[in-house]
């Protein structure tokens, strides 16, 4: 599906494992392959972060019309390092603008 909106990514870079709804929320489940083992040395792996991203591109209601790309952060706040399998909440936080609020968390519990 993601291709054929104009997004192409190899191996590392497909690593949405779920993706569901309640309402406007999404939860998703992501994970790095097997074959990335400098996960440690991030405090989020790049790869990871963007598969968590897909499903903002997934969920969107978009006819497709452009390719979506994150151009400003705020209140990045890591308290964990390494993870390669992490579950998340995003939600929207100003409507019509495309801007979400992301909260990752490592399988374990604590956020990355």
């Amino acid at each position: 599906m993601l291709a054929d909106l104009g997004y192409d990514y190899g191996p590392t870079f497909q690593g949405l494992r779920s993706l569901w709804r309640r309402g406007e929320e999404l939860f998703v489940e992501a994970a790095l392959p097997d074959s990335v083992s400098d996960a440690s040395g991030f405090g989020l792996h790049p790869a990871l972060l963007d598969s968590v991203l897909h499903a903002v591109v997934m969920a969107s209601d978009s006819d497709g019309g452009g390719v979506m790309l994150p151009f400003a952060w705020s209140e990045v706040l890591p308290h964990a390092v390494g993870a390669s399998v992490v579950r998340a909440r995003i939600r929207p936080i100003e409507s019509g603008t495309g801007a979400v609020a992301i909260e990752v968390a490592d399988i374990s519990g604590p956020r990355c």
